[in-house]
């Protein structure tokens, strides 16, 4: 539960009303405002001058001091360093006026208001003029000066003192006089060296006298004065040390009495009055010099004797004589019964009532200034009744009861050093590191030291001391030494919410509630640089870790702190707060590359830190901070591990750079929480060493316990979220952590008695009805983002985490080299620039690059890219897109002519800067072809790589196991790998790579003279081309190509590059085609382009034979192109054997035949294939005679517009492309001779007169209609 001391003050009020509110979690400055308009209601509060509703959250165990109207900030009422008249011992001691010039009234009155009973209302009246001071008494009352005598009046100058009843005055300045006196323990006792021993004077006498009455005896008898002056002679012998000890004793008595005056000098400075030291201390927290030590526990007077330490008090005869020869020097002296403020118990022998509390607040009122100080901190017991309630609004004072002793709470106070004063009214028991003070009539059984009031009696742990009086101080008085130090309390509410408004000189989080009922926070300063947080699972480390991120988002904005959280917990703890604005990087177990990565951005920070702090000429941040001139907002940064344990094995060499950041960490403003379940084993011992504040929750083992916190009682712990806090500046604490997210507050209002600390309860407030969020972390952290909205977000040293493979990154406008046609296709991580650059594929760096990883983890998604981008791809391998575009020339392997047309293209050195080829897929593409085809494709590759110019192609080889199917792969001059899906079998044939995240299009550059660069693949961007598309071959085209031709001689033209093929000049072309129409048509075709005869059959053969012995020479350079359905006729090679004497040009028109050598009656050597055409031959035998690879099935999509053909190239196989339609074209047309017209007319005339079969007659009708055509 937390508490709220409350004073509130209104005109509708007789006196300020104190209240306490308890509540089930902290409230904000607007929710308290709501609480208290239910009990008063339409009532307006203030805090100082601001409004209540604009307060933000409240610390627990605040005071708060309320007024209905604003209360303009004041100096507070409180001493300073000047000339006053204070009041050194009585019931009023501590009370106070500054001596200014003019008539101060003494008495009950303003301004002391004293509560002596044996002082009147207007005692006596001090003036202060420019010649002194001069007190005179009024109403026959007369002045008592510590001598003893008495006046009516006397002059007083500083320093003097005088007394009016019980109250001693003094005149001076205690903080002047008493600044200079510093008193140590040992100043406090007599060090003195030992009494001379009296035994031995005594000795030394008798020794003397014995022999002068020897010697004096035997004079007398023998007569001889001999024996006289012997014995004179051996006396003296014993006189002189007898002498000697006699002055030594006399030296000792005055070392004792020097040594005795200063022990009661310095036991007077050591414990003033109590007005004294209480004006004296108020002045040095006035003056920003708060309390330096604790003072000691001071009862009242009683006597002090020094010298009486003999072991048991004498009796009888032996005391009187005792008493008779006391000397002087050992007489007790009268003073101040003081202890020093040790840990113990001291119990008040009464019942409580006025008098105890005096008696009270005259002990407690000298631990005043160092409980302001916040060296110790007062706990009251709630049984207590006797003492004012305005305690409870200093801060470090409390109301608890008095916890009894566990083992569980015994740590942090190893040296039994003081820490809490407890006050109770019950039998006091023993607490840890506590001094407590108990009211109870009867003798406790733990009380080591009790005093009685009534008569005065007490059991000291000092024998030398003897109390005799009490000095009981007014409860009213006390009440106004409270105030008096509440007002001194600078620190304000507003200011100390709003910690954005003020420079960060700490970094504050709150933790949760000790189990005193106060709040415990995290300081990085105090208790930092760095912190370690254990406990096993379901102790609650994640939820402190929530706690602690939380808190600081919520009170520090990110120009003043940032964030790195590394959560290895599958990232569902931290995962929510990856949203703040404070977060600049993030890492999870999910994404071990990240994590890596995240080490890597650390280190470049804190070399970016160190460079940045030397160029500045400061030696840490906080000098940095206070620069005026700072070019760049530096923040804090807070690297949160949860799980830290699970860190370091996932990342050995995390390790070494966690003890980098632990060593320099602090200067450079880099602060670590580290939590983990076991720390042993997974801390360095640098780490650990830097780790000053250890949060330890449950634990399974003792020995871990005693190895955090000192002690087995973190294995002790039961509930979760209970932990203790072991820190180097503080003592250890037991606390309840909170929860990220505080629940309903529900709660009780209590009124406080004005002169005791009895309550009064007034109102409940029950839980509100809250709807939850589906998700209530994560609308808390997107409530605490929106907090920060609008600010201005400092310049981050870490680069911004790559976009995920569904994001889409926005391009640049423009990027390096693409004025040289370099392509963008990404973006890669600069860890050393601290930022995302763009992925740039420049043939001036790289002519070519080999991909490694599987087809889906990055190469399809570039090849469809670069499919779809402004440039010319050919691709072997798989179409990276479907369908076809005009820059996309795909050659799989399945149609060998395309793919020898495209090693062809390879082998002749392109110099084109535009083309991007692609080779993918190596293992189907190696089953498509023959082994010395893909041979080929490898040296063609090979070739391009070593001797290709500027101008050459980008190559791009992507790969897989198959890596070492293509030799020229090892010319690559640089390597992507894609570790998505990759298998352990495929990562080992790699070289050693960065960690990279294992998604789509994530990969690692290795190139020469760079270091590996992780980068992430988006859409390709690229200028716009000169020829960014291939040449696309349709029958308009065909005109074109053969413009540069004669029609009489283009045959077709290549397919892959449009290169015109001229007809076999061969006086024979033989014409293989399996299908009889297309045979035919073929032939009319070829005739039309050439200008020959068209003849069918071999009957127009023999016609056309006899016409050619009987016509004119003309007729014998025409071209004939004869169709035939068959070959096996005997009378063919005779006729072809006239053809070829008369030197005609001959097509022939065939079907493959095995036997077609024979049948023509060519050699047996077999045809020559430079003159051979084979036409869509689909199957092995439609090739007959040529032993040549068929053409695939429907390897093309314009079969309607042109013949697919096989010729020779070189010695090789390659197809071609034969146009239907090139006649029609105008520039095909050529003129016909006019010694031609004669021949097509007289073919024309003798067709119609002879017996010719349809084909014939269906070629000369294609004759004449080219004839009516021409005309």
């Amino acid at each position: 539960m937390v508490r709220y001391e409350l004073l509130l003050i209104s005109r509708k009020f007789q006196h300020p009303r104190q209240f306490e509110l308890v509540m089930s979690g902290r409230v904000s400055g607007e929710q308290l405002a709501g609480l208290l308009e239910q009990q008063f209601p339409g009532q307006q509060w203030y805090s100082g001058t601001c409004r209540l509703e604009e307060l933000e959250l409240l610390p627990a165990s605040e005071r708060l001091l309320l007024s209905e109207l604003p209360q303009p900030v004041r100096s507070a009422p409180t001493a300073t360093s000047c000339l006053k008249l204070y009041i050194r011992r009585g019931p009023d001691a501590g009370a106070w006026i500054a001596l200014s010039k003019g008539e101060h009234l003494i008495g009950r009155t303003a301004p002391l208001w004293l509560e002596d009973p044996l002082v009147s209302r207007i005692h006596a009246k001090l003036s202060v003029t420019t010649r002194g001071l001069h007190l005179s008494a009024c109403a026959n009352q007369q002045i008592a000066m510590p001598d003893g005598s008495r006046y009516e009046s006397v002059d007083l100058e500083q320093g003097s003192r005088f007394i009016l009843g019980h109250t001693e005055f003094a005149i001076g300045d205690p903080l002047v006089e008493g600044s200079s006196i510093s008193v140590s323990p040992d100043q406090l006792e007599i060090q003195a060296p030992p009494k001379p021993e009296m035994a031995r004077l005594i000795a030394l006498v008798l020794a003397a006298f014995v022999p002068i009455l020897s010697g004096i005896l035997l004079a007398l008898v023998t007569g001889s004065m001999l024996f006289l002056i012997l014995s004179g002679v051996s006396a003296l012998m014993g006189v002189v040390p007898a002498g000697q000890l006699l002055i030594e004793r006399r030296q000792w008595k005055r070392e004792v009495k020097a040594q005795r005056a200063a022990a009661i000098a310095a036991r007077k400075n050591y414990a003033p009055e109590l007005g004294e030291y209480f004006v004296s201390e108020l002045d040095s927290a006035s003056l920003g010099r708060p309390c330096a030590q604790v003072p000691p526990l001071v009862w009242g007077e009683g006597l002090w004797s020094p010298q009486d330490i003999a072991p048991s008090a004498p009796k009888g005869i032996h005391k009187v004589l005792r008493s008779l020869k006391k000397p002087k020097s050992d007489a007790p002296w009268y003073g101040p019964v003081f202890f020093p403020s040790t840990t113990g118990i001291w119990q008040l022998k009464t019942t409580q009532g006025q008098y105890a509390g005096s008696i009270l607040a005259s002990v407690l009122a000298r631990y005043l200034p160092a409980i302001h100080a916040g060296r110790i901190r007062l706990v009251i017991d709630p049984s207590i009744r006797c003492l004012p309630s305005s305690l409870l609004l200093m801060r470090h004072v409390s109301s608890a009861q008095l916890v009894a002793p566990e083992e569980s709470r015994h740590f942090g106070n190893e040296d039994n050093a003081l820490s809490t004063i407890y006050v109770t009214a019950q039998a006091p028991q023993p607490v840890p590191g506590a001094l407590v003070l108990g009211i109870w009539p009867a003798t406790a059984e733990c009380a080591e030291n009790w005093i009685t009031p009534h008569p005065v009696s007490a059991h000291l742990p000092d024998e030398r001391l003897a109390l005799q009086n009490l000095s009981p101080l007014s409860l009213a008085r006390f009440d106004k030494m409270v105030h008096q130090l509440v007002a001194l309390q600078k620190r304000s509410i507003t200011s100390h919410l709003d910690s954005t408004q003020e420079p960060m000189l700490a970094l504050r989080a709150h933790l949760g509630m000790s189990d005193q009922g106060e709040e415990v926070f995290l300081d990085l300063h105090e208790d930092g640089p760095h912190v370690l947080i254990c406990g096993t699972t379901g102790s609650g480390k994640s939820e402190a870790l929530r706690r602690i991120i939380s808190d600081f988002a919520r009170n520090y904005s990110p120009a003043q702190l940032a964030f790195a959280l590394i959560d290895f917990k599958g990232g569902a703890g931290l995962s929510v707060y990856e949203s703040l604005p404070h977060v600049q990087l993030f890492a999870s177990d999910l994404d071990e590359a990240a994590a890596e990565r995240t080490l890597e951005q650390l280190e470049h920070e804190v070399r970016r830190r160190e460079e940045l702090l030397a160029s500045h000429g400061c030696s840490d941040i906080a000098e940095y901070q206070a620069l005026d001139e700072s070019e760049q907002v530096l923040p804090r940064l807070l690297v949160v591990v949860d799980e830290f344990r699970v860190f370091i094995e996932t990342l050995p060499q995390a390790n070494l750079r966690i003890d980098r950041l632990a060593a320099v960490g602090r200067a450079l403003g880099i602060h670590l929480i580290l939590s983990t379940q076991r720390p042993a084993g997974a801390l360095t011992g640098q780490t650990r060493a830097n780790l000053n504040t250890t949060i330890a929750l449950r634990v399974n083992d003792q020995s871990e316990s005693v190895e955090l916190v000192g002690s087995t009682a973190a294995s002790k712990l039961i509930e979760p979220g209970q932990a203790i806090v072991k820190s180097a500046t503080k003592p250890t604490r037991n606390m309840q952590c909170s929860l990220a997210i505080e629940p309903p507050l529900h709660g009780e209002l209590f009124e406080r008695n004005r002169h005791d600390l009895s309550l009064m309860s007034l109102c409940r407030f029950e839980k509100a009805f809250v709807p939850m969020a589906s998700d209530p972390l994560r609308a808390h952290a997107a409530e605490l983002a929106s907090k920060w909205e609008s600010t201005v977000r400092p310049v981050s040293g870490f680069a911004q985490p790559l976009p995920l493979p569904e994001e889409s990154a926005q391009p640049p406008e423009t990027w390096e080299g693409i004025e040289r046609g370099a392509l963008y296709c990404g973006v890669v991580d600069n860890l050393h620039r601290a930022r995302l650059e763009p992925l740039v594929i420049d043939r001036a760096r790289s002519r070519s690059i080999l991909i490694c990883g599987l087809p889906e983890a990055g190469a399809s998604e570039l090849f469809a890219s670069l499919a779809n981008s402004p440039r010319k791809v050919l691709c072997f391998g798989p179409a990276p897109i479907q369908g076809t575009t005009g820059n996309l020339r795909v050659v799989t392997g399945e149609d060998l002519y395309s793919f020898l047309d495209a090693v062809d293209f390879l082998e002749s050195m392109p110099q084109d800067p535009s083309l991007i080829i692609i080779v993918h897929s190596l293992a189907q593409l190696q089953s498509n072809i023959h082994p010395q085809h893909f041979q080929r494709l490898d040296e063609a590759l090979g070739s391009l790589l070593r001797f290709g110019g500027a101008g050459s192609p980008l190559v791009l080889c992507a790969v897989d196991r198959d890596q070492n199917t293509l030799k020229s792969t090892g010319l690559c001059t640089e390597q992507w790998f894609f570790p998505f899906n990759a298998t352990e079998s495929l990562r080992m044939i790699w070289p050693k790579i960065p960690t990279c995240s294992p998604l789509p299009g994530r990969g690692v550059r290795i190139s020469s003279g760079h270091p590996p660069q992780v980068f992430q693949l988006t859409r390709v961007q690229a200028a716009e081309a000169a020829s960014s598309t291939w040449l696309q071959l349709t029958p308009s085209d065909d005109a074109t190509l053969g413009a540069g031709t004669e029609p009489q001689n283009l045959l077709g033209y290549a397919p892959f590059d449009g290169a015109v093929v001229s007809r076999p000049m061969s006086q024979c072309v033989i014409l293989l085609c399996p299908d009889v129409q297309q045979r035919l048509r073929i032939s009319v075709a070829l005739a039309q382009r050439w200008n020959g005869l068209q003849l069918s059959g071999l009957a127009d053969l023999e016609n056309f034979v006899r016409t050619l012995r009987e016509g004119p020479n003309s007729a014998r350079e025409k071209l004939l192109c004869l169709f035939l359905e068959a070959t096996n006729d005997s009378r063919l090679p005779s006729l072809l054997e006239v053809l070829r004497s008369a030197g005609l040009n001959v097509v022939l028109c065939v079907p493959p035949s095995s036997r077609l050598a024979f049948d023509l009656g060519m050699s047996s050597v077999g045809l020559d294939d430079r003159q051979v055409v084979v036409v869509e031959a689909t199957h092995p035998q439609d090739l007959q005679p040529m032993n040549w690879p068929a053409i695939p099935q429907g390897s093309s999509a314009h079969s309607g517009d042109y013949w697919r053909a096989i010729i020779s190239k070189h010695g090789k196989p390659r197809m071609i492309h034969i146009p239907h339609n090139l006649a029609q074209s105008p520039l095909a047309v050529r003129p016909v001779p006019e010694e031609s017209c004669g021949l097509w007319r007289e073919e024309h005339h003798y067709g119609g007169s002879g017996n010719h079969d349809g084909q014939y007659r269906h070629g000369r009708h294609h004759r004449d209609i080219r004839a009516e055509e021409r005309d």
